[in-house]
């Protein structure tokens, strides 16, 4: 037999030579693929590090603030002594428009689970009646939401339910989220477009939009299908103080491929 030529056999030893071939080759595969799966790792989409969520309700905070329940229930308060404005949901996947009748342009007294990202604030009420008080103090202060108009604007985004993306659920964006995006927009939680600088500009890194249909009203048959993908639309930007509106043209909203 010519003895550099060998093949298996089951019953005998491995060759020398395949023995040292191993011993070099499988410890730099085995660090191979840790440095492989560690770079995954790092360059993956990371999930948002909004913060704040306790479903259990236990580290629910007070806050005094006005309330404005029309077009979407929200709350202008201080933070650091800045005014900012935190879209108001249930504790769970649910809107509270039914538990705020009457009260447009109250000061109240409200109680539950702030969460914030990057500068934006969605206040989780906790489920008690106390949780939503009015204040005795009142003063007859009307804010015109869709004042300032900035103008018809072509935009590219994706629809999504403020709530988990600001801190519920992590992520809270993208396909794997579209179902549960669903729900929440379904039980009354405002529908927003995300918008990612995608130049890098200074301008801003990303922008939430309030979706309202073409005469300032909630929206929501018209973007259902659309939630959880990347759509192009055209319509009116509107802003008040932090928030953002946006006025969408009738029928204009199209899902794109990227």
């Amino acid at each position: 037999m010519n003895k550099e030529k060998t093949f298996f056999v089951g019953y005998l030893n491995l060759p020398k030579r395949y023995i040292k071939f191993l011993k070099f080759f499988l410890p730099i595969s085995f660090l191979g693929m840790l440095l492989l799966s560690y770079t995954l790792a790092v360059y993956e989409k990371a999930p948002n590090k909004g913060i704040g969520w306790d479903p259990t309700g236990k580290t629910s905070v007070s806050i005094e603030a006005r309330i404005f329940t029309k077009p979407y229930v929200l709350a202008r308060f201080k933070y650091k002594n800045v005014s900012k404005t935190a879209i108001l949901t249930a504790m769970n996947k649910t809107g509270i428009k039914h538990r705020v009748k009457g009260l447009h342009n109250k000061l109240v007294k409200l109680t539950g689970i702030m969460t914030q990202y990057k500068g934006r604030f969605v206040f989780n009420i906790l489920d008690s009646k106390d949780a939503i008080k009015i204040l005795k103090t009142q003063s007859n202060i009307f804010k015109n939401f869709l004042k300032k108009d900035l103008g018809f604007k072509t935009l590219t985004g994706e629809v999504i339910d403020p709530k988990c993306y600001v801190g519920a659920m992590k992520p809270g964006e993208g396909k794997t989220h579209k179902a549960c995006a669903t729900l929440c927009i379904k039980g009354g939680i405002p529908p927003v477009l995300l918008v990612k600088d995608q130049y890098a500009s200074s301008i801003f890194e990303e922008r939430f939009y309030l979706l309202l249909d073409e005469k300032g009203n909630p929206v929501l048959d018209d973007i259902l299908p659309f939630i959880g993908d990347q759509v192009k639309l055209q319509g009116r930007v509107f802003k008040w103080g932090d928030i953002w509106f946006y006025k969408m043209k009738k029928h204009s909203i199209k899902r794109i491929n990227l």
